[in-house]
């Protein structure tokens, strides 16, 4: 019985109940001692002595010299994944193999090579996916379940400082961790990512030159095909910038609280009568001496125009200077003129227009003292 009898009539038949092509071969000489039904079916062909006794890297891009990298995979008890490329008579095939070392008929170790045709749809979705988180202008990094970093984007580089060859095998602890969290902070994140919920918050890292920043991120848990988080991937947004504009505009605000506190102190504590007015001279508010002067009440001024309790034999040049006002040919008038009180008592006062710093065309507020 010639060698490839024997294999056949050995257990290896049954792998002719696989899809998936399989193939045996010499771990010395390379020499293809079985394959299944699958690689004929790839071959077109029904003999066994067409693939029986080639060698495995006349019909495959194995490389032999690599041999020994296998063995030393193989004496751990590992199976080794890549990607072979396949020469059958009509064109070259992809294939995912996954070697490993198994005992023969005869108690020698013969390399057994599964070959998975690969699903070439699903792999342009995945370059797709892939050159998607290259160029997402985000920071990218996913860990495993251990937090050992396994990918990072150029993002991440930019970001950190970090290359991806110093990344990868390191925790983000190790690189970026400022310090500046206590460490309960980061107890919290891990209780709620390996509970299987997203963690979404800001923190501030330290990049390699010591600078820190501060990034907005969040970590979403994945799952393997049991159901188990297996990896993590964080998405990262530096808003240092965003949160410097924040702060400056947060302290612009309380500077113009305290502007607008000593101004309401100076305009209700005046000694002379001052008032805001709409365009259309509508009195927006006033102080206690316009009051006073006036003899209203400041809900009764807040439903007058300035020209009910003007003199109406002033009010005509009055109203000429004030268009000048209001179209911005000037930024203030004064004159002196006669006011008319809640009583109907008539007095001389000085009287001075100026804007707020605007006029008719981006809405103004002319103020009277």
């Amino acid at each position: 019985m010639n060698p490839t009898e024997s294999l056949v009539a050995t257990p290896y038949a049954a792998f002719d109940l696989l899809h998936t092509s399989i193939w045996i071969c010499d771990l010395q000489t390379l020499q293809i001692q079985w394959v299944n039904q699958a690689v004929l079916e790839l071959w077109q062909t029904q003999s066994l002595d067409q693939l029986c006794s080639r060698d495995l890297s006349v019909i495959t891009n194995f490389d032999p010299l690599r041999l020994s990298e296998y063995m030393a995979q193989f004496q751990q008890g590992k199976t080794v994944q890549e990607r072979w490329r396949f020469y059958p008579p009509e064109q070259p095939i992809d294939l995912e193999c996954y070697c490993s070392s198994i005992p023969s008929a005869e108690g020698q170790s013969v390399m057994l090579i599964e070959g998975r045709i690969i699903d070439r749809v699903q792999e342009d979705l995945l370059r797709l996916q892939s050159a998607t988180l290259e160029a997402c202008a985000n920071s990218i990094v996913i860990t495993n379940r251990q937090g050992i970093i396994q990918w990072v984007n150029p993002a991440y580089e930019k970001l950190t400082g970090y290359t991806y060859a110093e990344s990868i095998g390191k925790t983000p602890g190790e690189l970026v961790q400022s310090g500046a969290h206590p460490q309960e902070f980061y107890r919290d994140l891990w209780r709620t990512i390996l509970a299987g919920q997203v963690w979404h918050g800001e923190v501030i890292n330290r990049r390699r030159d010591n600078s820190l920043y501060i990034e907005e991120m969040t970590i979403t848990p994945v799952y393997d095909r049991h159901h188990e988080i297996s990896h993590f991937i964080a998405i990262k947004q530096d808003i240092s910038e965003r949160k410097l504009m924040e702060e400056r505009r947060a302290q612009a605000e309380a500077a113009l609280r305290q502007s607008e506190v000593r101004f309401r102190g100076i305009f209700e504590t005046a000694a002379i009568g001052i008032g805001l007015t709409t365009l259309e001279g509508d009195l927006l508010d006033c102080n206690s001496a316009t009051l006073q002067m006036l003899g209203y009440s400041r809900e009764e001024l807040q439903h007058l125009n300035f020209r009910q309790y003007s003199h109406p034999d002033d009010l005509e040049e009055d109203l000429r200077l004030y268009e000048e006002l209001l179209a911005g040919r000037c930024d203030s008038y004064q004159m002196e003129k006669r006011y008319i009180r809640k009583n109907g008592q008539v007095f001389w006062a000085g009287s001075r227009w100026q804007s707020s710093g605007m006029n008719r065309e981006n809405r103004s507020t002319p103020l009277e003292c």
